[in-house]
């Protein structure tokens, strides 16, 4: 519903505004104090409860891990974004889905900002508080003195999780899916349902040729079943915004949609630190590796578009089975002889057969008259050599 939307639109400002006024701050965002409003400053501190806070030393302020995970999620988005459109100048299209308060069209340095078009896609209730701060491109509200010069701002007032309402509110604001472009997806997914997920994620590979980008943070299935997040999960439930969503598989889910990964971190990790994950977290990840899936995990991805086609791609239904199959081999390695793990994987596979190897119907069409339909030829891996 737009209140829980709008609560954690505010929740996120505030944070942004706590990371923006602290020494040393990774990111800048002179806005956000005005979006957080009270309730975001009331929220981050009713939630911080739930948090890890600690106290280094009479010095040292009190650390609230919701700001430095925010900060880092913003910091990792930003660089990634800008790192992006400097890499390929081709790119002149942002699509930011569930955008909440951001606010990067007006406060990051874009190589061409008058040439670069940000599609800010929320509910009509968000989008009208976005221009009631900012303004719109033509007419914009509360300029920051030192700040880069603004990037073209597109809003785009639909409800994310309807993608026919998502095409054509795009088309209508002049987006182009012939065009190479990068899509945020920042603290939206797991608010979405599976089969929402699913149909955004088509979409989204619908609209994308070969070398767009796509940027995303996903949590693990631990993050909304483990005892230690259960009342931080029921508070935001009753808040309107409960958590749904979630995937251990953040790999497999861009390559089943056209993707390839190019970067997936755990915050803390070298990718996603910029010197601002607290030193004395490390020993989690050293402790906590990532194939334990029994720990509470959120990765930040980025993937780049291939040149698959939308109906080359996979079922969904096949992801969720081999992300089952993974599951099944990882359970097993923790009591099965190593000498005997090779044949319990390959008598899993063979069961899976459907999901390790995926009938390339296409090719197999094109290729009749040429090859038997049992011909390795006409048959994809969709498998990691590692299965991990």
């Amino acid at each position: 519903s737009t209140p829980g939307v709008c609560r954690t639109a505010n929740y996120i400002a505030a944070a942004r505004a706590v990371e923006t006024e602290r020494e040393g701050a990774i990111i800048n965002d002179p806005w956000a104090r005005q979006f957080a409003t009270e309730a975001g400053f009331d929220m981050l501190e009713h939630f911080s409860k739930y948090r890890i806070s600690t106290s280094f030393s009479p010095s040292h302020p009190k650390e609230d891990m919701a700001v430095m995970i925010c900060a880092i999620r913003t910091k990792f988005f930003d660089t990634h974004l800008l790192e992006t459109l400097q890499n390929d100048r081709e790119i002149q299209q942002v699509v930011i889905l569930g955008c909440g308060f951001d606010t990067r069209s007006c406060r990051l340095p874009f190589p061409d900002p008058k040439a670069t078009k940000v599609f800010e896609v929320d509910l009509t209730d968000v989008i009208n508080i976005r221009n009631d701060v900012l303004g719109s491109h033509f007419a914009p509200k509360n300029d920051v003195d030192g700040m880069p010069d603004r990037a073209v701002r597109i809003s785009v007032p639909v409800d994310v999780s309807d993608t026919e309402a998502l095409r054509e509110g795009l088309e209508e604001a002049t987006f182009d899916p012939s065009k190479k472009s990068v899509w945020i997806l920042e603290g939206l997914l797991v608010y979405l349902t599976e089969d929402k997920v699913q149909q955004l994620l088509n979409f989204i590979s619908s609209v994308t040729p070969a070398n767009s980008v796509i940027m995303a943070d996903i949590h693990n299935v631990a993050t909304l079943q483990s005892p230690f997040n259960k009342n931080y999960n029921e508070d935001w439930s009753n808040r309107g915004a409960p958590l749904i969503w979630a995937t251990d598989f953040p790999e497999d889910l861009l390559r089943w949609h056209g993707f390839s990964t190019e970067i997936c971190a755990r915050y803390g990790d070298k990718q996603a630190d910029f010197g601002r994950f607290l030193p004395f977290l490390d020993w989690l990840l050293d402790s906590f590796p990532r194939e334990n899936r029994n720990v509470p995990n959120t990765f930040v991805v980025v993937g780049t578009r291939d040149g698959r086609k939308t109906e080359e791609l996979f079922e969904w239904e096949d992801f969720l089975m081999l992300s089952d199959a993974r599951k099944e081999i990882h359970e097993l390695k923790g009591w099965v002889l190593p000498a005997r793990m090779k044949s319990v994987e390959s008598a899993i596979e063979h069961f899976y057969g459907k999901l390790f190897t995926h009938s390339n119907e296409t090719q197999k069409s094109q290729n009749s008259s040429a090859h038997s339909p049992d011909n390795d030829d006409n048959v994809v891996s969709i498998v990691p050599e590692d299965l991990d």
